[in-house]
């Protein structure tokens, strides 16, 4: 069975990277962390900054291009990037 665009990105893993398009945050790289509370979290890189949005906002952005996937980082390198996401201060 075939999963579309939106199915897929509901069902994104910890460890997964994307690159925003568009819009604010254009350039930066978003690692996701977790889900909590209707909404994802991620690492943005390369500022080491951490990111939040409503999960259909974050649906929308995928079907609109705003958000693309690029890959799974491997285990040692996403251990790195959540060690450090646990030691930021939100903002």
């Amino acid at each position: 069975m075939m999963v579309s665009e939106t199915e897929t990105m509901k069902l994104i893993e910890p460890s997964s990277l994307f690159a925003i398009n568009h819009g604010d945050f254009v350039g930066e790289m978003w690692i996701f962390m977790e889900e909590a509370n209707s909404e994802y979290h991620f690492l943005s890189i390369p500022n080491m900054i951490r990111r939040s949005a409503p999960i259909d906002s974050w649906i929308s952005g995928n079907d609109s291009g705003i958000v693309e996937y690029v890959e799974s980082l491997p285990e040692d390198v996403y251990s790195v990037c959540k060690d450090q996401y646990k030691h930021i201060t939100i903002s």
